[in-house]
């Protein structure tokens, strides 16, 4: 049940939401799937990023409802998509 529930995710949602996202979207989603804290600050230095360079995308992927935003804190919002971004990023 759990393997077609994340082929049914892959297949028609997740696709979609990755093909939607520009290329700095996608760095800035696996940082965050890197990160297990998701302390913005870890995931900033993990990406080398300024916070003025990971504000914006951050924003825009919590407008799209990729991820859900806590004070200080980034985290896919999305079931299994941590393993869907590990898959499909390519560095």
């Amino acid at each position: 049940m759990i393997t077609e529930f994340k082929q049914y995710l892959e297949e028609y949602v997740y696709d979609k939401i990755w093909s939607e996202l520009s290329e700095k979207d996608k760095k800035i989603v696996y940082g965050i799937s890197q990160v297990p804290s998701g302390k913005i600050k870890d995931i900033r230095e993990k990406l080398g990023l300024s916070s003025n360079e990971f504000t914006p995308y951050k924003r825009r992927l919590v407008r799209k409802g990729v991820i859900g935003d806590d004070s200080g804190y980034a985290r896919l919002a999305l079931p299994l998509f941590d393993k869907f971004v590990k898959e499909n990023y390519i560095k």
